[in-house]
């Protein structure tokens, strides 16, 4: 008779406990952050920052190509990882450079614009 009573205080327990935490509801995030960028949210820090006076696509230029927001979704496609190493200085060639002085300075973007750089690109660059 104990053990009817304890075996249905466990199942009445556990129907409890699984009704009350069976009931929660996930928040939807957007992947990469929960704000959603466009190009023409980050097409201004690569006009400030001076990226496409160097990267404008010129034909005798052997720089990437940065002139337009297709432009820029072909190069970040097969060189992602170089293009945000650049941007957040901890690639091989950080951008951008003051090329009147030494290649290792210039002036890096606030962490907010490389923050939202970086949420567009993984957001898929729209």
């Amino acid at each position: 008779m104990k053990q009817n009573r304890l075996r249905a205080g466990t199942i009445f327990l556990a129907c409890i406990y699984s009704i009350f935490y069976s009931c929660t509801y996930d928040q939807v995030e957007v992947p990469c952050g929960k704000q959603q960028y466009t190009y023409k949210d980050v097409d201004p820090f690569f006009q400030q920052y001076g990226c496409t006076s160097c990267h404008d696509g010129s034909p005798e230029g052997t720089l990437p190509n940065l002139s337009d927001s297709t432009a820029i979704r072909n190069y970040i496609k097969t060189n992602r990882q170089n293009f945000e190493g650049s941007v957040d200085f901890t690639g091989a060639k950080p951008m951008p450079r003051k090329f009147s002085a030494p290649a290792e300075t210039g002036e890096k973007m606030p962490d907010s614009c490389i923050t939202m750089i970086k949420a567009w690109i993984c957001q898929g660059g729209k």
